[in-house]
């Protein structure tokens, strides 16, 4: 595709006609109609789930089925799964967050945290992305940010009783970095 070509796809300026005539040689009839019936639908705003004729239903059992996928232990097949989804409809928060949780298993701190990042910024009253933020960012060795998630997992956590547990493990892990930032200056005072 040139960068014209692009431009417009942007813009939604283009022509249907232009783009299934390059499908000419690859696809049926039949494929070249719902192919014009999906652009059609999303000039006209409608989500990429809904311009292939998918179903939330369907969406659902998909799914569930990435979830049980992730449950079993297959993380990088349940990440292909929700990645899929995300695509189909990324208006749905708990796909960034099942994206996050899956390379967080699979020990892709970085790109998980991006992923919790992007589901924080999804629902900015929920604690839970901070709280596994401060783990990525810890094991990345970025104590003072992995500090900055926890303080901020705390602060959405302390005011809402749905999240009572977790306020009660981040104020242990809380105390546990005081007794730490404690040794680290007791350590410098004795060699000091």
């Amino acid at each position: 595709m040139t960068n014209e070509e692009t431009s417009r796809l942007e813009r939604n300026d283009f022509d249907i006609d232009t783009i299934v005539q390059k499908l000419e040689k690859t696809a049926s009839v039949k494929e070249k109609a719902l192919f014009r019936e999906a652009i059609e639908k999303m000039k006209e705003g409608s989500t990429l789930y809904e311009s292939l004729r998918l179903t939330p239903d369907m969406l659902e059992v998909i799914y569930q089925h990435g979830y049980q996928l992730f449950q079993s232990g297959k993380y990088k097949e349940a990440l292909s799964t929700f990645r899929i989804l995300q695509t189909l409809h990324p208006e749905d928060k708990r796909y960034p967050f099942a994206i996050a949780a899956a390379l967080h298993f699979e020990k892709n701190y970085v790109e998980a945290a991006a992923y919790y990042m992007i589901y924080a910024s999804m629902d900015r009253t929920d604690p839970i992305p901070f709280y596994h933020l401060y783990d990525c960012f810890l094991k990345e060795k970025h104590p003072t940010i992995a500090e900055n998630a926890l303080d901020e997992a705390y602060r959405l956590a302390k005011g809402n009783p749905k999240y009572h547990d977790l306020k009660e493990k981040i104020e242990l892990e809380l105390k546990h970095i005081e007794s730490k930032d404690s040794e680290i200056k007791i350590h410098k005072e004795i060699k000091g």
